[in-house]
C-alpha cells in the first residue's frame, strides 16, 4: 500500500508562484534591449522551471517569500536577461534551487546566494577551472581502495575542464578579486603528495617512485599530475563561494554529488 502525504501548496501552485516572481523582477529595459532581454530571462525561466520540478518535495514553499532568496531570484534573473548564455543560466539555476533547499539563514545558504551574484561575472573557462580545482585539492573518494576506483570520476572531470586549460595567470587573480579563491605564491608541491595525504593505499607503498610509477600508469592521472604542476594548483585554496560554484558545476555532469560534503571540510 503507497500513502502519499501532501503537505502546503501544490507543484503547479509553486510553478505559478516562480513565474510570477520572476516576472515580477524582470528588469525595465530600454525598446532596443527589452526583446532580448525578455527572450534571455524567458528562457532561464524555463530553464529554472526544469530543474525545479523534481526538487519540489525538498524545498519549503515557504523559503520563496523570503526577502533575501527573492533578492537572489532578482540577482539570477537580472543577469540572465543582460548577459543570456553569458550568464551560465544551468549552473546559475542549479546554485538557486541549492539555495531554495536549504534555510534562508543558514550557512550553505548564505554562500549559495554569494555565489548567485558572481557566476554571471564568470567566463567558462574560469568556472571549469574552479570545478577542477575542487576535484584536485578537495574532492576525496572514501570507498576507494586501489587507483582504478578513482578513473570514472576522474575521468569525468578531465572530460569536463580539459577545455578550461591553461588558465591565465591574470585570471586566477581576477578568481581571486572575486572571492573564488585565494593564492599563497610560497606554497607547493606535487598532486602525488595530495594523493598520498587522501588514500593509504599510496602512502603506505614505501618506495616513492614505485608510488609514482604506479600513479602515472594511469593516463589521466598523470595528465592530471601536470596540470597541478603546469596551473601552480598547490598555490590555490578554494573559497566556500569557489567550492559551491566548482562542484555545482560538476554535479551537473556528475550524478549524486552533495556540495555540502565539500563545504563541511
Amino acid at each position: 500500500m503507497q500513502v502519499v502525504h501532501n503537505h502546503g501548496i501544490s507543484l503547479n501552485d509553486l510553478k505559478d508562484i516562480v513565474t510570477i516572481l520572476m516576472r515580477e523582477h524582470m528588469p525595465a529595459l530600454k525598446a532596443e534591449a527589452a526583446a532580448t532581454a525578455r527572450e534571455n530571462a524567458e528562457e532561464f525561466c524555463k530553464t529554472f522551471e526544469e530543474k525545479l520540478a523534481p526538487q519540489i518535495p525538498h524545498i519549503n514553499p515557504k523559503n520563496f517569500a523570503d526577502p533575501d532568496i527573492q533578492s537572489s531570484i532578482h540577482d539570477a534573473v537580472l543577469n540572465s536577461a543582460k548577459k543570456g548564455k553569458n550568464a551560465h543560466a544551468e549552473l546559475l539555476a542549479s546554485t538557486l534551487i541549492l539555495r531554495l533547499k536549504e534555510a534562508p539563514e543558514s550557512y550553505p545558504s548564505l554562500v549559495c546566494s554569494e555565489a548567485i551574484k558572481i557566476i554571471p561575472s564568470l567566463t567558462a573557462n574560469q568556472i571549469s577551472f574552479l570545478t577542477l580545482a575542487v576535484f584536485l585539492l578537495s574532492t576525496k573518494i572514501n570507498s576507494a581502495n586501489s587507483l582504478s576506483d578513482l578513473l570514472p570520476l576522474a575521468t569525468a572531470v578531465y572530460e569536463m575542464c580539459v577545455d578550461s586549460y591553461p588558465v591565465l595567470e591574470s585570471e586566477k587573480g581576477y578568481l581571486q578579486f572575486k572571492g573564488c579563491v585565494s593564492i599563497n605564491r610560497f606554497s607547493g608541491g606535487s598532486y602525488l603528495d595530495v594523493m598520498k595525504s587522501n588514500y593509504g593505499f599510496l602512502s603506505q607503498i614505501p618506495d616513492p617512485k614505485e608510488a609514482e610509477k604506479q600513479f602515472i600508469e594511469f593516463a589521466v592521472l598523470k595528465r592530471f599530475s601536470e596540470i597541478y604542476n603546469d596551473t601552480n594548483m598547490s598555490q590555490i585554496t578554494l573559497t566556500p563561494v569557489g567550492m559551491v560554484i566548482g562542484v555545482t558545476n560538476m554535479a551537473r555532469h556528475v550524478p549524486n554529488i552533495d556540495y555540502k560534503n565539500w563545504l563541511n571540510q
